[in-house]
C-alpha cells in the first residue's frame, strides 16, 4: 500500500495512504501527520528516534505518537527503525489520532509498520506493511534474506482518559529463534513498566501475557482523574481538580459537586442587604472584587415646599413620608391669616389686614381690630354703659359712660369738692372767725383748703380731689353702690329708707346690718352677710 506526504502544519505533515486516495479536501486546515518513515527522515524528532537490529537480540519498549511528542514526560521514542543492513528498512510508529493528527483517516490509534528505501534518509516511496491493534502480530518471512522470520507484536495500547497524559503503545520485536524460545517464567516477561500491569508467562505456549493496569479511580470526581505514575513505581496519583472559578465575583464561589458527577456548580452570591431601607439597595460590585456597595437612597422630595420636608421612614419599610408643614400663624388675627407660599419657596407670607378704619365708636374714634379673633371692636371710648378708664374713657371724653355727680351731698360726713366749712359745716370742719392765725376752713373758701393738716386730723375727712367721676375706679364723693356701682361695687341688698348708704367716719363703717366691702374697689358699699 503506497504512502505519500503532502504539506506541513505545526511540525507535522499530512500523511495519506495513496491507495485510499486523498481524503482531505482543504489545502490549509487538514490535520494529518507524516508516517513513521518520513518522520525518521525529518530532523524534528532526532532526540526521540531509536535504532533496532533484531540480529543482536529481541527488543521490547514503549513509544508515543507525534500528537504527544511534547507531552512525553518519560521521553519515550516516537519512531523505531529496524535496520536490515540494506537500503530498505522498516519503520514503526504509533498513529495517535489526536491533536495535530486528529483528522487522521486510517489506522487510528494503531501501531503502523512502514517500509521505504534510501535507508530512510532520502526521498523514497514508502509502503504501509501493517497496522496493528493491541495483541496483534505481524510477521516478515525470511526477513532481510536471513531465512528467519521477524515478528512485530503490539503488546499493549494505552489511551488514557485524562488528556494530560500521553497515549502509549508497547511494542516487541524479535527474530527467528529469539521469538521461538518464548518465556519460561513470569520474570522473562517483565517489560519494566509498572502502569501496564504485571506481565505473566504462559509456560504451555511460551508466550508472555499482558498484565492488568492498576485501577486508579478512587470514585471521587472533584480531586481529578487519578492515574498510574511510572515515576512513582506504578502508584496511583491524584489528578488535577477541576478549575471551577468562572471569573465572576458576585455569583458566589463556584465549587466542584460530587453529586453532579464532578461538574462545577454556582456558589452562593454574597448577601449585601444591611437591613437598612433608607440607604438604598446594597449590591455586589464586580469592580470592587465582589464587595458590597451602598445603593442610592430614595429621593423623597416631592417638590412641594409647604407640606414639609419629606423623609425616608425605616418604620415604614423605606417609604417616603411627609414632613411637618411650616407653622405660619403668628397669633395675631388682625394682620390676616398667614400662609405658606410655594412661589416664595415655602416661606410664610401675611394675609389681608383687617380694616377697621370705617367703623366708628359712639364716643369718637375708629374701632380697633381685636388680635385674638380679628373682629373690629370699640376702642374703649364707645358708649357701652361701662366707664373704661384703662381704655381712655373719662368723664370729659365720654360722659355717657363716665358720669360726674350733679352736686356734693352735704351731711354725708365727707367734705367734698364744692363744700367748705362755710357752706357745709357738718361735713367740713373749720374756724372762720377769731384770731386770723387760727382760722381755717376745710374744703376751701377764704381761709384754707383740704391741704391744711387740721382738715384731715381729729377724725376729719376732706377730699383733695377737684372732681369725682363715676367710672374712674375710685368710690369717692357722693358715689355709692347705688349711684356708681362701677366704682363702689354692687350691693347684695338694695338701699332702703332706713339704710340708704354706708357711711365712713374715720376708719369706721356705719351701716344698718353688717357692712362689708368686696372687690378691688375702695369706697362705699353695703352688703348683707
Amino acid at each position: 500500500m503506497l504512502l505519500s506526504a503532502f504539506r506541513s502544519t505545526n511540525n507535522c505533515f499530512i500523511s495519506l495512504f495513496s491507495q485510499m486516495g486523498n481524503p482531505c479536501y482543504a489545502d490549509d486546515f487538514c490535520a494529518m501527520c507524516f508516517n513513521a518513515a518520513k518522520n525518521w527522515q525529518l530532523p524534528w524528532y532526532d532526540t526521540h528516534k531509536h535504532l533496532i537490529d533484531p540480529r543482536e537480540g529481541p527488543w521490547s519498549g514503549t513509544i508515543v505518537g507525534i500528537a504527544d511528542f511534547q507531552n512525553n514526560p518519560s521521553n519515550h521514542s516516537v519512531v523505531l527503525k529496524i535496520e536490515t543492513g540494506t537500503t530498505t528498512d522498516q519503520f514503526i510508529g504509533f498513529n495517535r489520532a489526536a491533536g495535530v493528527n486528529y483528522e487522521n483517516d486510517e489506522a487510528d490509534n494503531e501501531v503502523t509498520i512502514v517500509e521505504t528505501g534510501g535507508n530512510g534518509e532520502a526521498y523514497s516511496q514508502s509502503f504501509l506493511k501493517a497496522h496493528l491493534v493491541q495483541g496483534e502480530v505481524y510477521t516478515y518471512p525470511n526477513w532481510a534474506g536471513t531465512g528467519e522470520n521477524l515478528v512485530v507484536t503490539a503488546n499493549l495500547i494505552d489511551i488514557p482518559i485524562d488528556i494530560d497524559y500521553p497515549a502509549t503503545a508497547q511494542v516487541s520485536i524479535c527474530l527467528g529463534s529469539d521469538c521461538d524460545s518464548g518465556c519460561a517464567s513470569d520474570s522473562d516477561c517483565n517489560d519494566l513498566l509498572y502502569c501496564n500491569g504485571q506481565e505473566t508467562c504462559n509456560v504451555a505456549s511460551g508466550t508472555c501475557q499482558s498484565g492488568t493496569p492498576p485501577a486508579c479511580d478512587n470514585s471521587v470526581f472533584c480531586d481529578g482523574l487519578e492515574t498510574c505514575s511510572e515515576v512513582d513505581g506504578g502508584s496511583c496519583v491524584n489528578g488535577t481538580p477541576p478549575a471551577c472559578y468562572n471569573g465572576v465575583f458576585c455569583d458566589g464561589l463556584e465549587t466542584c459537586s460530587e453529586v453532579d458527577g464532578g461538574s462545577c456548580v454556582a456558589g452562593e452570591p454574597p448577601a449585601c442587604d444591611n437591613g437598612v431601607f433608607c440607604d438604598g439597595q446594597e449590591t455586589c460590585s464586580e469592580a470592587d472584587g465582589g464587595s458590597c456597595v451602598d445603593g442610592t437612597a430614595p429621593a423623597c422630595d416631592n417638590s412641594v415646599f409647604c407640606d414639609g420636608q419629606e423623609t425616608c421612614s425605616e418604620a415604614d419599610g423605606g417609604s417616603c413620608v411627609n414632613g411637618t408643614a411650616p407653622a405660619c400663624d403668628d397669633g395675631n388675627a388682625c394682620n390676616g391669616v398667614e400662609t405658606c407660599s410655594e412661589a416664595y419657596g415655602g416661606y410664610c407670607v401675611p394675609g389681608a389686614l383687617v380694616d377697621c378704619s370705617n367703623e366708628f365708636s359712639f364716643c369718637g374714634g375708629a374701632k380697633i381690630c381685636r388680635e385674638s379673633d380679628g373682629v373690629c371692636v370699640d376702642n374703649g371710648s364707645g358708649l357701652d354703659g361701662v366707664c373704661s378708664i384703662s381704655s381712655g374713657e373719662s368723664c370729659d371724653l365720654c360722659g355717657g359712660d363716665c358720669v360726674k355727680p350733679l352736686s356734693p351731698t352735704c351731711g354725708n360726713g365727707i367734705c367734698e369738692v364744692g363744700e367748705t366749712c362755710e357752706s357745709c359745716s357738718s361735713d367740713c370742719n373749720g374756724i372762720s372767725n377769731g384770731n386770723p392765725e387760727g382760722r381755717y376752713c376745710c374744703g376751701g373758701g377764704l381761709f384754707g383748703t383740704c391741704s391744711d393738716s387740721r382738715c384731715t386730723g381729729n377724725g376729719n375727712t376732706c377730699s383733695t380731689k377737684t372732681e369725682s367721676c363715676c367710672g374712674d375706679g375710685t368710690c369717692e364723693g357722693t358715689e355709692n353702690f347705688s349711684s356708681c356701682s362701677n366704682d363702689c361695687g354692687v350691693a347684695t341688698q338694695a338701699p332702703t329708707s332706713s339704710c340708704p348708704i354706708c357711711k365712713i367716719t374715720g376708719v369706721s363703717f356705719e351701716c344698718c346690718g353688717t357692712c362689708v366691702f368686696s372687690g378691688p374697689k375702695s369706697g362705699r358699699g353695703c352688703f348683707l352677710n
